[in-house]
């Protein structure tokens, strides 16, 4: 059984049009490999998003544990301040911060890119090596026998360069 097929291409429009023809068809997950950046191809947006959520939580943490501590756990009357004197509670709550913050987007950029998977079966495919040097690679992934029959003859109108299956 085969995990999908992969379409090698000579230019970006040629690539650009399989990806609209194929999604138009619904085959399946469709993944594209590029020699350079694709222009217009969306960012994303969700390691930021995490980064900022996880820094502000930690800044959080930290302020609250400082307050707690020396508010109702172990409160000191050190030269008249009060119990809550937040102003010295800020420099390590921003570190705090920052550290949540950069271990968040550590670990959020391994997941958001996939990186969880060591090994890729489309990595195996002949046309991958193309695709670092001068070539335009869309792998169709898909398992179901009728979406893989529908994606080859959908490739084979779009006249690519190379059709491969991608092995098991």
């Amino acid at each position: 059984m085969t995990n999908g097929i992969v379409l090698s291409f000579s230019s970006e429009a040629s690539l650009r049009h399989a990806v609209e023809h194929l999604k138009a068809r619904q085959v399946g997950p469709l993944e594209t490999y590029s020699p350079m950046p694709i222009a217009e191809a969306g960012e994303d947006r969700t390691v930021p998003l995490i980064m900022l959520a996880a820094g502000l939580v930690g800044a959080a943490l930290g302020f609250g544990m400082q307050a707690y501590a020396n508010t109702a756990a172990y409160p000191l009357d050190i030269g008249g301040r009060p119990e809550l004197s937040w102003p010295s509670f800020v420099p390590i709550a921003f570190e705090i911060g920052v550290l949540f913050c950069v271990v968040a987007g550590f670990f959020a950029y391994f997941v958001v890119a996939g990186m969880l998977e060591l090994y890729e079966p489309v990595d195996r495919c002949s046309s991958m090596g193309d695709a670092m040097r001068d070539k335009w690679v869309l792998a169709v992934h898909t398992r179901n026998a009728d979406a893989l029959r529908l994606a080859r003859e959908a490739g084979r109108e779009l006249h690519p360069l190379v059709i491969e299956e991608i092995p098991p």
